[in-house]
């Protein structure tokens, strides 16, 4: 995901399985991004989230 001053400019993913007879090192490498829809607002809530939260120790919790 690409933001600029807190605005989504580009979201891209990528989607694909690793098995076991294929190497996993190249494998995201043949693999195209594809430019989706995103939410700005989500991506930093879920960002900020996921920072505030970097250091907790203990079962995990949903967020």
């Amino acid at each position: 995901m690409y933001l600029q001053q807190g605005l989504p400019v580009k979201c891209l993913e990528k989607k694909y399985s690793i098995r076991s007879d294929q190497k996993a090192e190249n494998a995201a490498d043949k693999i195209p991004n594809k430019e989706i829809s995103c939410n700005g607002e989500e991506i930093l809530t879920t960002f900020r989230s996921l920072l505030q939260h970097k250091d907790q120790k203990g079962e995990i919790k949903c967020l």
